[in-house]
């Protein structure tokens, strides 16, 4: 394996986790307007803030994991893997 064709697999695989958690994006970006919306008062926008950190902490490890998987399915292995 050449240096050139990891990298040419490594940004294949980021544009598809791109393209796979842009389309999840759409859908969760309505549902995060409407509560917004729904949202009035300072208590209720601590607790929108809060869901927020969740759903970013999620979006990450979900990119991970789509990545991850990508690379695994072109016979990459992450050195902590290969270990065990």
């Amino acid at each position: 394996m050449t240096e050139e064709s990891k990298a040419s697999d490594m940004y294949s695989c980021r544009e598809y986790t791109r393209q796979r958690l842009q389309s999840r994006a759409v859908s969760q970006t309505e549902t995060q307007h409407s509560r917004a919306v729904a949202a009035q008062d300072v208590a209720r926008n601590d607790d929108m803030d809060a869901i927020r950190r969740m759903q970013e902490a999620e979006h990450y490890k979900e990119e991970r994991r789509i990545f991850d998987d990508c690379m695994r399915a072109n016979g990459y292995r992450r050195a902590s893997e290969s270990e065990s």
